[in-house]
């Protein structure tokens, strides 16, 4: 897959430490479905196939390096941040992110432990 990039250990143990420290103590959280979600910069309204997009609350200044750091890497502008919490055994279903709502390129962050992710090209099956 020509789009994607992997790049192993991108924050540090300390900037992860931060993180998941900032999320422990957070009572931003929503639920969706079984799993809790916070949203920063722009939330995504399921179902609201006409607009999906919300303006929300600001990135928190503990993320504004990490979001710079991707922008850096990715030479994009990313403006948006969405946190789902994971528990052992959770995940998510097989979905595609509308280009027309989040752009040609999309960041993703393991924090506390790792992850598997299965891509699947549209055109060509798994891979």
């Amino acid at each position: 897959m020509d789009s994607l990039v992997y790049i192993p250990n991108f924050i540090t143990a300390e900037e992860e430490c931060i993180f998941v420290n900032y999320f422990a103590s957070c009572d931003k959280w929503h639920m969706r479905g079984k799993r809790r979600m916070q949203a920063y910069g722009y939330k995504y309204e399921k179902g609201d196939f006409a607009t999906g997009l919300r303006k929300t609350q600001e990135i928190p200044n503990t993320f504004l390096s990490l979001v710079h750091n991707i922008n850096l890497t990715t030479d994009r502008n990313f403006n948006q941040m969405t946190v789902n919490e994971y528990l052992p055994g959770q995940g998510i279903d097989s979905h595609y992110d509308h280009k027309t709502r989040f752009g040609d390129s999309i960041a993703g962050i393991s924090l506390g432990s790792g992850c598997t992710m299965i891509f699947e090209n549209l055109f060509y099956k798994s891979f």
